[in-house]
């Protein structure tokens, strides 16, 4: 019998090296899928800030007569809260961007200042919640 000298590996190292190349690759696609995970996650909430930043912008720049007659239309017991941006009532305009997400906004009296001077408008969008202060000038 005629022997070559070939060096080459065994069925077992083989084996070995592929499972060890499988057990470093879903390590690294794990490691994608958490990242990918985050970057949602992150994203979701940039816009449900720059959702309740945009609807806070348009309160503020309303008339003030505007914003206290619609506190004391919508007033429910002592406040008036969880009033919808999108109802058709307020003249505020959300980028069809924010199409599904929450929003509510509620218009306060800020501590004992008579609501003729000064009301706090709070916007909430998700797990944001957003707070201002507009005077009557």
């Amino acid at each position: 019998m005629i022997r070559l000298n070939c060096r080459g590996e065994t069925l077992v190292e083989v084996l070995v090296a592929l499972g060890i190349g499988f057990v470093a690759l879903l390590a690294v696609l794990s490691a994608l899928a958490g990242s990918r995970a985050a970057a949602v996650e992150s994203w979701s909430g940039t816009g449900e800030t720059e959702l309740a930043a945009q609807i806070m912008e348009q309160l503020k720049a309303l008339p003030y007569k505007d914003l206290l007659d619609w506190e004391r239309r919508y007033r429910t017991n002592g406040r008036a809260a969880g009033l919808d941006p999108r109802n058709g009532e307020f003249p505020i305009v959300i980028d069809e961007r924010f199409d599904g997400m929450e929003a509510e906004f509620d218009l306060l009296p800020y501590e004992d200042v008579p609501l003729e001077d000064l009301l706090k408008i709070v916007v909430r969008t998700g797990s944001v919640e957003l707070a201002g202060i507009r005077a009557n000038r």
